[in-house]
């Protein structure tokens, strides 16, 4: 609702500014009614992605390998032409809204995203069975980008039931798993093309249980003692030096 509210302000400012309307700006005094909502965002588990890959036919193993494994939104995996894969990357250039073809949604959005192993065999035998066409991931009627939403519905949720979460748990989920395995988040933020890494921290890195957040204190404690450990060391050893005496 406040989303509705912000975009129906900045219609109406517009609409000021070219005198279509005069006097105050309406939206600026409504209120968004309602309580705020905590969403139990989800963040696929590499076990989850694997399973998932077994369990699903083509093209939705290739799409959801690519929103897995470079982090794709689901308007840029809509966007991907054939000239935008070149065997090393995926170039995200575009993105697909419904039935229309536009920008992406920042320019730090429009960029590379290097191709594992895992995601290039799955890519590669994927454009070799479809040859022809401009997208990379066409629907069956009219040559048009693949609607994301009815692979969804007609293919994925029925194979995996209530193990779907959205495309946009992928996203999520290879933020937190990279940072799981040690990838600092500046890093993370570049695969994921965000403006700046507090972004890709406060929505993107997901703690999954109690469990994970004890695993990274160990870590903590663990580095935190093998200081302390060289700085007792060295202490000691200073100390020796202190009270060591040339003999004469």
């Amino acid at each position: 609702m406040l989303r509705i509210k912000t975009g129906l302000s900045a219609i109406f400012s517009h609409a000021i500014r070219l005198d279509f309307v005069r006097g105050a700006n309406p939206a600026r005094e409504a209120k968004a009614e309602g309580k705020r909502s905590d969403p139990q965002l989800h963040a696929y588990t590499i076990d989850e992605i694997e399973d998932m890959l077994k369990l699903l036919d083509e093209p939705a193993r290739t799409v959801c390998a690519v929103a897995a494994f470079a982090g794709l939104r689901e308007s840029e995996i809509r966007g991907l032409q054939r000239s935008d894969y070149d065997g090393d990357s995926l170039h995200v250039r575009r993105a697909v809204w419904r039935v229309h073809v536009g920008e992406t949604k920042t320019r730090e959005s429009k960029s590379s995203v290097p191709v594992i192993a895992p995601l290039r065999k799955l890519l590669d035998a994927h454009v070799r069975k479809n040859g022809t066409g401009d997208w990379l991931f066409a629907g069956e009627k009219m040559g048009h980008p693949l609607h994301l939403d009815n692979l969804s519905r007609r293919v994925i949720r029925p194979a995996i039931g209530d193990r779907w979460h959205g495309w946009h748990a992928f996203r999520r989920g290879l933020a937190t798993n990279l940072f799981a395995l040690g990838v600092p988040p500046e890093v993370v933020q570049t695969i994921l093309r965000h403006g700046d890494a507090e972004t890709t921290k406060r929505h993107y890195i997901m703690l999954k249980s109690l469990e994970d957040g004890r695993a990274a204190l160990r870590k903590l404690e663990r580095a935190f003692g093998q200081g302390m450990g060289k700085e007792r060391k060295s202490k000691s050893a200073a100390n020796q030096h202190k009270h060591y005496t040339r003999p004469t």
